[in-house]
């Protein structure tokens, strides 16, 4: 008869473990069970080494873990962080930006042309067509603007 004790040894335990769970990795593209299973395997290399307790390999199974998990968070939130923060907003790349009122069209609210679009500017009541302006702010689709003083 077969005897299956061989299986219940603890390196064959992490071993399966971590194949199973970088099996489960690659099945679901969650980038998550790569860290459980890079844990499984490390208790597995300890193991290799080692004559180590269970509760110890379940200790060194979860800092591993935690430290990985931590790690990747980190990594990640600091890249995504350094992307241009004007991507999904690309109408702030006009403040500071200065041009010439085109039409009015209505009480202290003008058009203007920029980045090949025609835009709503909303400045102060003493302007007229043609004053220079600077974009100061957004205000969902209007521009916010102030007077340049003349040189």
């Amino acid at each position: 008869m077969f005897d299956f004790s061989i299986f219940l040894n603890d390196l064959v335990i992490w071993f399966f473990a971590g194949s199973l769970l970088l099996f489960v990795e690659l099945l679901t593209l969650t980038f998550i069970f790569l860290w459980f299973s890079f844990s499984a395997f490390s208790v597995f290399f300890c193991l290799l080494f080692f004559d180590i307790f269970f509760t110890h390999q379940i200790v060194i199974f979860l800092v591993v873990l935690a430290f990985s998990l931590f790690f990747t968070w980190s990594f990640l939130r600091n890249s995504f962080e350094k992307k241009d923060r004007f991507l999904n907003r690309p109408v702030t790349k006009l403040i500071g930006s200065e041009f010439i009122l085109k039409d009015e069209v209505q009480d202290s609210h003008y058009r203007l042309d920029a980045q090949g679009t025609s835009w709503i500017v909303r400045v102060p009541l003493c302007s007229t067509k043609g004053d220079k302006v600077r974009i100061v702010g957004v205000d969902g689709v209007v521009l916010l603007a102030e007077l340049v003083p003349a040189p």
